[in-house]
């Protein structure tokens, strides 16, 4: 089975890493409670952001953080704004937490539909740049705007995916008290296993997120495997990041060399993966059709019934997406020299 429905990273870590994980590992206490947050940990996080370490908050995945977060902020915000499509989260959290949500949808060309932003006091705003699964960045000019003209609400800024596009607002975060960044250490950095997302924030808001944190939150594997990645991120994970990228664009004009206009779609992408819309059902059902016959998993977008995922996977994972597209196209293309 080929797996492109989660937007995991296609390859693992090479073995060094793992050996120096497990080097550090066999030299920990095991009948020690864990330090409740490592400040090494906390310095590297805070080096890469260019924020200080007490802005910070870590937690079990940005998905973790996201329901921690939300269920707290509900206590003093009724109204939450998400974009429409994005991380299916936020459209469960808002029910989990009664919170009345506005949704706002994107435009027919997967854009931010800035003309026709839902506006509120005293709300919760969330933006997912890039955002998932459309791939789409937000314009800076109009979240800072946003921000600066709204002290009465949070935004929430959600870049899980903010590496494949070199694009961060955690400056923000030390300029505005109603500013929360989030990110993981599962996308770019290709470490869903190690289950580890971190937050940065103003104090002010700090200190109403961290009411009901739990001490002894993650385990020596979770602590030593990020540290270890963050030593070696230049080395080990950036070159990583660097060919998922050359990949996605690779994919993106490759499709739209050959797809039928009008009837599929492939959008530009900011992420690790690759949105497709069909415009015609019986293309549709044949390339699911497919997909199920060549046991690769696709990304299913939440009540979009004919918008699909795509997640940038190794090589030879790709062009077998690519041949299963091709068939349904009239052009037949090239790659690596066969047809």
């Amino acid at each position: 089975m080929i797996f492109l429905d989660k937007n995991e990273f296609p390859s693992d870590f090479p073995k060094s890493i793992k050996e120096e994980v497990i080097n550090e590992l066999l030299n920990s206490d095991w009948n020690r409670y864990p330090v409740a947050e490592s400040q090494e940990l906390m310095a590297l996080i805070a080096q890469m952001n260019g924020v200080p370490i007490d802005s910070l908050i870590l937690g079990n995945g940005s998905s973790g953080l996201i329901m921690r977060f939300l269920g707290e902020l509900s206590k003093h915000y009724t109204r939450i704004v998400t974009p429409t499509p994005s991380f299916e989260l936020f459209d469960i959290c808002p029910k989990l937490f009664n919170l009345n949500h506005i949704n706002w949808d994107f435009t027919n060309e997967l854009d931010y539909d800035y003309a026709r932003f839902p506006r509120g006091e005293n709300s919760i705003y969330v933006f997912c740049t890039p955002n998932n699964p459309t791939g789409t960045l937000i314009d800076p000019l109009f979240v800072e705007t946003e921000i600066a003209n709204d002290p009465s609400s949070v935004f929430l800024i959600d870049e899980a995916y903010g590496e494949f596009a070199n694009d961060s607002y955690a400056h923000l975060t030390q300029k505005y008290d109603n500013v929360i960044v989030l990110k993981t250490f599962s996308k770019a950095l290709g470490a869903a296993a190690i289950r580890l997302g971190y937050a940065m924030c103003s104090n002010t808001i700090k200190s109403q997120l961290i009411k009901n944190d739990l001490p002894f939150k993650f385990s020596p594997f979770t602590i030593i495997s990020a540290k270890v990645l963050l030593n070696n991120f230049e080395k080990v994970i950036q070159p990583r990041i660097d060919r998922i990228i050359e990949a996605r664009e690779k994919m993106f004009h490759t499709l739209n060399e050959m797809l039928l206009e009008g009837d599929v779609k492939v959008s530009k992408s900011h992420g690790n993966f690759i949105p497709i819309r069909f415009y015609n059902e019986s293309l549709k059902n044949e390339f699911i059709q497919r997909c199920t016959d060549s046991e690769i998993m696709i990304g299913k977008v939440r009540n979009y019934p004919d918008f699909f995922r795509i997640t940038i996977g190794s090589e030879q994972e790709n062009n077998k997406i690519i041949r299963i597209i091709e068939g349904l196209a009239l052009k037949p293309i090239c790659i690596d020299n066969e047809v």
